[in-house]
């Protein structure tokens, strides 16, 4: 495309958005935000971004205000003209709720992706989307990246010794075996029954994994119950170390209590959620320069599977 192109953000994604700007080598644009006492949120952009391809950055965790934070710029952003307009969701609220897993429930992944659509967005540019079927949920086009190789060129370098690729459930198997073969490594998967949300009933460990060191692959990681079980499943089978990879940290309830009192090596997640808190057992590794490329690549009409190995 040609002509500008500009680069926003809702207030908790600044940060995020600063970063992507600073690989970019161009300022971050002026949004800005005002909530009301009754609760209301109002935006405004403060540059004209008439005739712009415009870049709105939002991180939808937690989810109910920075939804509705992204919808009310992309509305402005509509209104004011832009060009071409695209949702930049690093992390996707509600991605949980894909598919009625219960009778009388709703699909809340896809009302969130019709709302986005329907205020105005053009495109869709996302990260390891719990469930790849919401890219279905949208009638524009969704680019999704993956998180995965930035993180791992952080972390192999401080490991020593055989790795083992881990899925934590059958779910995460695919894409769990796909890293497995990409790194020539073995996978291991573990099997978890739930019988209520959040809550692991047990971790039944299929492989030997003795003296290994394990990397358990999901993508996110919430109260941190899943994890921390299938951290001493392993251990307890005899795996040397333990560490975590997940792109996006939801932490909520007692995920750090929970985490400091596992024996996990450490957890390695990307940036796409503003942490609450630092953690010693927790590795940030920012993919902020990896979304630098691939909105560069989006507004000059080049390739983003390109950034990925095949």
């Amino acid at each position: 495309m040609n002509g500008k192109f500009g680069i926003f953000a809702i207030p908790d994604s600044k940060q995020f958005a600063s970063d992507v700007c600073k690989s970019l080598k161009i300022d971050l644009g002026k949004l800005t935000f005002k909530d009301f006492s009754d609760g209301e949120w109002h935006c405004q952009f403060q540059q004209n971004i008439r005739g712009m391809d415009v870049f709105i950055i939002a991180s939808t965790q937690p989810p109910i205000d920075h939804w509705f934070q992204l919808w009310i710029a992309i509305d402005a952003a509509k209104r004011a003209k832009a060009r071409r307009i695209t949702a930049v969701i690093p992390y996707y609220g509600y991605a949980r709720q894909e598919r009625k897993s219960e009778p009388r429930v709703p699909i809340t992944a896809k009302m969130v992706a019709i709302f986005t659509e329907k205020v105005g967005a053009h495109l869709i540019l996302t990260m390891d989307l719990h469930a790849p079927a919401i890219e279905g949920f949208f009638e524009i086009p969704v680019d999704p990246l993956w998180a995965a190789d930035t993180i791992l060129e952080s972390m192999i370098p401080t490991l020593s010794g055989r790795i083992i690729a881990v899925a934590p459930d059958h779910g995460a198997a695919k894409t769990v075996g796909g890293i497995a073969k990409r790194y020539n490594w073995p996978l291991r998967i573990i099997d978890k029954n739930r019988p209520e949300d959040n809550k692991v009933d047990k971790a039944i460990l299929h492989c030997s994994v003795v003296d290994g060191i394990c990397v358990i692959i999901d993508d996110l990681i919430d109260t941190a119950g899943t994890i921390c079980s299938a951290v001493a499943e392993l251990l307890s089978e005899g795996a040397k170390e333990v560490h975590v990879m997940i792109p996006h940290a939801v932490l909520s309830g007692s995920a750090l209590e929970r985490i400091s009192e596992s024996k996990v090596t450490k957890i390695w997640i990307a940036d796409t959620i503003k942490l609450k808190k630092t953690h010693k057992k927790i590795k940030v590794v920012s993919v902020s320069s990896l979304f630098g490329k691939a909105i560069s690549n989006i507004h000059n009409e080049e390739s983003i599977s390109s950034l990925f190995p095949k």
